[in-house]
């Protein structure tokens, strides 16, 4: 799902995700716009992991903004690196916070 180049350069990113299973409710995805191969797409979503792990924590996040995914070998993959993302801590109790 991660592009190789992000993949290759956090290589314990899968593990720590696995151990603090994230938890995401998708709020919006937006149409795509396309630039150089890659793909510009506006999302919405609340994400919170359900275990403190390294690099993480339970706390709910709104995130707002856009996401980069990258065209590779007939698979779209998302590009942390050139994503915009916005993230707000807001209160667990919000209703789009994943329980």
């Amino acid at each position: 799902m991660m592009s190789m180049t992000y993949r290759e350069q956090n290589q314990t990113w899968l593990s720590e995700r696995e151990e603090a299973q994230p938890q995401v409710t998708v709020v919006s995805v937006g149409s795509a716009t396309y630039a150089s191969g890659n793909a510009i797409v506006p999302v919405e979503f609340f994400a919170r992991d359900k275990f403190a792990s390294h690099g993480s924590d339970t706390l709910c996040r709104q995130f707002t903004g856009t996401v980069t995914m990258v065209h590779v070998s007939g698979q779209w993959l998302y590009e942390p690196d050139t994503s915009k993302l916005k993230a707000a801590v807001v209160p667990s109790n919000n209703p789009g916070c994943p329980s």
